[in-house]
């Protein structure tokens, strides 16, 4: 449920400032891959071949999603919130 709202707002953010052009993955499977390499000691490789997927398409879904993070983080500090 809770990654479901996450990957509806990063959805919404990454449309918004136009770095989502197609969906090639869903947000909610970038999120867990995301999760998964900054909780695992694991390369993108390792990563890659676990999920059957492009090491460069974790790599991708990973500094989208790290970016959209950071994004939200900076405008929470700017709000007060």
């Amino acid at each position: 449920m809770c990654a479901q709202k996450l990957a509806g707002v990063i959805e919404g953010h990454l449309r918004f400032t136009n770095r989502l052009l197609r969906l090639r993955t869903s947000v909610e499977h970038s999120i867990l891959f995301t999760i998964w390499v900054l909780a695992n000691p694991d390369p993108f490789r390792t990563t890659a071949l676990q999920f059957m997927k492009a090491k460069s398409s974790i790599h991708l879904d990973y500094v989208l999603t790290i970016e959209c993070i950071r994004e939200f983080h900076t405008m929470a500090r700017r709000e007060g919130a």
